[in-house]
């Protein structure tokens, strides 16, 4: 007893332990008396075992909700669930027939089939010749009909508007005005630019936010080069023609032709200075942007030496402009920011945040630094609700800071566990205070579950050094761990979160066949279930991924090598067979032959695949290195085939 405590302060606390205890026999006692047979046996012999009723009351409370809740493996992840339900949700399991579609290719299937309908019936009588096929060859590209390759002075002909046409996505209304041919070589019709453009502003322009999009189409259709460049807008339609292949198949050839040219107006903006170590007309907010489409244009071809030389450029101009990884980054208050016009701060804000985001997203698989310093300008607002861009840039800004700390630490030695949690503390305090619209529910967009995505993922890099390569895999059955926050555990919880949000993406949004930035978590996914071929669930998910990538190679080229590189993993973990890989590398090429044009040999991507081998050999984890022994396994069973 304290000695300041009085006899009567001895008593009233006595009496408030003995009520508290009494409270909570009388909890177990009732719970024992609703719970299942099985439940209530198990509280009583843990009463029997332990003076503690609480402690009875909390794991046996802990088995009932078990009992009634889907598959729940550890304590951990149930009190995630309970705790950080933003994060963790409780959901049910999806619907057999659902997730038969996804092994079977309908899923993808009844996507591409809805290609772009395009009706002429309320056109104007007096349309002309730079109009959208009629219905009865809507499965005809564009680019195949008798108005495919006119000269330039054709595509300048009368506006267009969303009612001439049936899309399946939305046609943005302020491209209606569009002459293209002010701002590329390369010829396309109005209504194929407008309609790229508009595909990737419904979808990736959410997630990137690279640019304001009323100033961007305004300069667009007005011919004004302020918040808009002919570098821009070839490097915009190289990587938005990529997933409009999904609506028009030679739009796979048009993606090279726009990133040609982006790329000889890049060296010709560049030339008068020489190099970019010094000041130059690269050092705009247009050029910044322009950059990191052109990069994505790059890597979703598989163009991987290419593409990083561009990501590496937009660093050294944010550094230039003092927008971000420089120790005096322009803020709000700053004259060089302030004395901007606001039309400008915006332009300026989205294309800082749009590369910052970019650069760290890319710091998953490619292996480019974290920029020291992030930005310090206002988040600009963006037309979307959800807000999935602003969203993005806090996240972004809490996986930098995770970056800084692992890449030194590594080169040091190791990363401190206490570092590790403290940082997923506050990924759960980030998503708890997530505003409502980006909470997952039955009817969230596509880009919601993608930032969900990206949340689960970096959660596993963050607990991925603390766990052997090969548990780096999911629980099958009740884990109870010692500690009170298990690695293990919550790697599990949230590897568990993204096998499911790959389901629901893949089976209810059709970006899927189009959008690659959905692609990280399947191959996140694909190296965990991998590492436990002994799960029955294995072989369905390993191959729910394939499939997922299936659909996206009528949009990038890149997926040939991630698959393969896959495949090779499969073989070398002893998961597959040769024979078994090579009908799924069959099936990819098929699609290949029905769906597009294959305009370039074997990919090269750049880009880590091997996650766990990427921890101790970061170059043979790499998707070329990958993809390249798939080849060599084909090409000597080939050779012994038949040969005993």
């Amino acid at each position: 007893m304290d000695e300041s405590e009085t006899t009567s302060m001895a008593h009233k606390r006595e009496n408030e332990s003995l009520k508290q205890k009494s409270n909570d026999l009388e909890k177990l006692f009732l719970h024992m008396a609703s719970a299942p047979e099985d439940v209530a046996l198990e509280a009583l012999q843990l009463l029997r075992a332990t003076s503690d009723p609480v402690s009875a009351l909390r794991l046996s409370e802990q088995k009932t909700a078990r009992a009634v809740l889907p598959p729940i493996y550890s304590g951990q992840e149930l009190e995630l669930m309970v705790r950080h339900p933003v994060a963790y949700p409780m959901s049910t399991p999806l619907e057999s027939d659902t997730l038969a579609r996804l092994l079977s290719g309908q899923a993808d299937m009844k996507f591409l089939n809805r290609r772009v309908g395009f009706g002429l019936s309320h056109a104007s009588p007096g349309a002309t010749t730079d109009t959208w096929p009629d219905n009865r060859s809507s499965e005809k590209s564009i680019h195949g009909s008798e108005h495919a390759l006119s000269d330039k002075s054709d595509t300048t002909a009368s506006p267009i508007g969303p009612d001439q046409f049936i899309f399946d996505f939305d046609f943005d209304p302020r491209l209606a005005h569009l002459d293209i041919a002010f701002w590329t070589a390369v010829p396309v019709t109005n209504q194929y630019a407008a309609a790229a453009i508009s595909l990737y502003l419904e979808t990736d322009h959410l997630i990137q936010g690279l640019f304001d999009t009323g100033l961007f189409i305004n300069d667009l259709i007005n011919r004004r080069q302020e918040h808009c460049s002919l570098f821009m807008v070839n490097s915009l339609l190289a990587f938005a023609s990529q997933a409009y292949a999904s609506k028009d198949m030679q739009a796979s050839s048009r993606s090279y032709e726009f990133e040609n040219e982006a790329e000889t107006l890049w060296h010709a903006e560049t030339s008068s200075t020489g190099k970019l170590g010094s000041e130059s007309l690269a050092d705009t907010a247009t050029m910044i942007s322009g950059l990191v489409l052109l990069f994505q244009s790059l890597a979703g071809h598989g163009r991987g030496d290419s593409s990083i030389k561009y990501l590496r450029i937009v660093p050294q101009i944010a550094v230039r402009m003092r927008l971000f990884g420089v120790e005096n980054t322009l803020n709000a208050e700053d004259s060089a920011f302030n004395s901007l016009s606001e039309e400008k701060q915006k332009s300026t804000a989205h294309a800082t945040w749009g590369a910052f985001n970019l650069v760290v997203m890319q710091t998953l698989v490619f292996m480019v630094d974290t920029p020291e310093f992030p930005p310090k300008v206002p988040v600009p607002e963006i037309e979307s609700i959800p807000p999935t861009f602003s969203s993005f840039c806090g996240f972004w800004m809490i996986v930098s800071e995770i970056n800084l700390v692992y890449h030194h630490s590594n080169a040091a030695g190791g990363v401190a566990a206490s570092f590790a949690l403290s940082k997923y503390q506050m990924l759960l305090s980030f998503a708890d205070n997530l505003q409502e619209d980006m909470v997952l529910s039955d009817g969230s967009p596509d880009h919601v579950v993608v930032f969900h995505l990206f949340y689960h993922a970096v959660i596993l890099d963050i607990f991925r050094p603390f766990i052997p390569a090969e548990r780096q895999h999911g629980f099958r059955c009740w884990s109870q761990s010692k500690f009170a926050t298990s690695p293990e555990a919550i790697f599990a919880a949230s590897l568990k979160q993204l096998k499911r949000l790959i389901l629901i993406y893949r089976s209810q949004h059709r970006s899927a066949t189009y959008s690659i930035f959905w692609s990280a978590a399947i191959f996140y996914v694909a190296n965990a279930v991998l590492k436990d071929t002994s799960d029955p669930k294995w072989h369905f998910y390993f191959l729910v991924c394939i499939k997922g990538f299936q659909a996206l190679f009528t949009s990038f080229q890149v997926v040939e090598g991630i698959v393969q590189g896959l495949l090779t993993m499969a073989i070398e973990s002893g998961a597959m067979s040769s024979s078994e890989t090579q009908i799924l590398i069959q099936e990819l090429r098929d699609r290949d032959d029905r769906y597009r044009y294959k305009l370039m040999d074997a990919t090269r991507g750049g880009f880590v695949l091997d996650l766990g081998l990427a921890m101790t050999n970061p170059d043979a984890a790499k998707v070329e290195c990958l993809a390249d022994r798939f080849e060599q396994m084909a090409m000597f069973n080939e050779f012994t085939d038949g040969v005993v």
